[in-house]
């Protein structure tokens, strides 16, 4: 008999699931107990995870279908008992709103018993960050890699980890792996699991075939991609001394942007390109199709570093950088790749083609942030939820690779910030008129916003109707064909 929580049934299936392993693609879970531990564990050629937990239990093993921890999960501490039924047979047992439930469930055969692969010999520890860091990595692979194994996080022996889906790149660095050489670790979403502890170390170890972690009561097995090439990635970054003009957003205006940036209107179901326009002021534009009026973000509080620019750029990108806590955007022109980089990070990502740029226009609809923000979050990483989902973007246009630039991940040089202005007592007049001010500016906005997405709903429903009218004229002609040949 193996008793356990349904707590413990809830998250063991959303680590599972998010390692790719589910009740639906037949999965099972191996359940094993000695005098003091109890063992569950679930793998495939590909991953595999173990959960241990202490307690007192009576020594079993037994193999059951995930699809048992689908049925009996829940939030609380309730017990779940698993024990011989008929034979062939198991049952499990627990309780539902107090109500008792029994579920009948076939033995696995010995053979689909999962097995956890061999244990590191060494491991060596990083702080949780290195969770955070396979999470975002894993997050820019590739599902469905060709050429090279873009579909696999490179992890470098000198303590850096890359990857890339061929339109974006992703360097981190500062971690402790414990081998020389560089070797691919195949991606799933396992890291970004909210049940993982992220404040724990986390030790990581090899074997010949598989990356191992350990954080808290979890172990993790990543296969080793053996057969795969990695592309040289760091000869893409642009070199610091070409990086001409910056965009450097207020944090306030990246909040503004990051919350507005996906409810732009879009005339592109797969680039959603918008233009940048770093020239009299930093401004964000797109529009749903070549008749429809362009929609323009204003940020009032961010400023253009270096020589003007008008670019094009997946959306998407631009909004993965700002969750990634970047707020400050290098441009070589408005063709070579953009580049975001702090302390131990770099991200990187093509633009699209610049002659598709949209050119400011006076009947635009200008949406701006507003001057002054009651509550500023001091950095954009602290909004990045665990975990978070993720919307791929477009794989087109692909990432270039010049030879001309080899060598190690180049960062952008360091630039002051801009001036803030100098504070003003509460309590005087102007003080009170600013916020009315600022609240007036804030609901103004917010009614804009309204406005945008009304419209665009609008635009879409006609253009639907539309379709539709298209449609019943077409099947109407073909009756009419169809009873002329007859």
């Amino acid at each position: 008999m193996i008793s356990f929580s349904r707590s413990l049934a809830r998250q063991f299936r959303a680590v599972a699931r998010r390692a790719g392993l589910s009740a639906r693609r037949g999965s099972f879970v191996r359940l094993v107990t000695t005098a003091d531990t109890l063992s569950v564990l679930v793998a495939n050629h590909r991953v595999a995870v173990e959960y241990r937990a202490s307690g007192g239990f009576m020594a079993a093993d037994v193999t059951v279908p995930l699809q048992l921890f689908a049925d009996c999960e829940g939030k609380s501490s309730d017990l779940v008992t698993i024990q011989p039924g008929e034979p062939g047979h198991i049952v499990a047992t627990w309780e539902a709103g107090g109500v008792p439930q029994h579920r009948d469930y076939a033995c696995v055969d010995e053979t689909a018993q999962p097995t956890l692969p061999p244990m590191p010999t060494e491991f060596v520890s990083n702080d949780p960050s290195l969770l955070t860091a396979l999470r975002d990595g894993m997050e820019t692979t590739e599902t469905n890699g060709t050429r090279y194994a873009l579909a696999c996080v490179q992890l470098q022996g000198r303590g850096a980890m890359a990857a890339t889906d061929g339109s974006q790149l992703l360097m981190q660095s500062g971690f402790v792996f414990g081998w020389n050489e560089d070797l691919l670790m195949e991606a799933s979403d396992v890291f970004a699991s909210r049940e993982l502890p992220h404040d724990q170390p986390v030790h990581i170890g090899k074997t010949p075939n598989w990356v191992t972690l350990q954080v808290g009561a979890w172990t993790i097995h990543h296969a080793i991609h053996k057969e795969g090439r990695f592309p040289d990635v760091e000869c893409v970054i642009p070199a610091p001394s070409s990086v001409l003009t910056r965009m450097q957003l207020d944090a306030g205006d990246a909040e503004f942007l990051a919350d507005r940036i996906e409810r732009l209107p879009a005339d592109d179901v797969h680039d959603r390109p918008v233009t940048v326009d770093l020239n009299g002021s930093v401004a964000i534009r797109a529009r749903l199709d070549a008749t429809s009026p362009l929609t323009e973000l204003v940020l009032s509080r961010s400023r253009r570093v270096g020589p003007e620019l008008r670019l094009q750029t997946n959306r998407e990108f631009l909004a993965r950088a700002l969750d990634l806590g970047f707020t400050e955007f290098g441009f070589v022109n408005a063709e070579s790749p953009c580049v975001c980089a702090d302390a131990t990070r770099t991200y990187v990502w093509q633009l699209l083609d610049p002659q598709n740029v949209l050119a400011p226009n006076e009947e635009a609809r200008r949406i701006v942030s507003p001057v002054a923000s009651p509550s500023v979050s001091p950095s954009m990483s602290d909004r990045r939820p665990i975990p978070r989902s993720h919307v791929s973007p477009s794989k087109e246009p692909r990432m270039p690779t010049p030879q001309d630039r080899p060598g190690p991940v180049n960062r952008l040089p360091p630039t002051s910030a801009a001036g803030t202005p100098p504070a003003t007592s509460l309590a005087s007049p102007a003080a009170t008129s600013n916020d009315l001010i600022s609240q007036a500016e804030l609901v103004r906005d917010s009614l804009r916003t309204t406005l945008l997405n009304v419209t665009t709903l609008i635009t879409v429903a006609r253009q639907q109707r539309r379709q539709s009218r298209l449609m019943k004229t077409t099947l109407a002609s073909l009756k009419q064909l169809q009873q002329l040949e007859a």
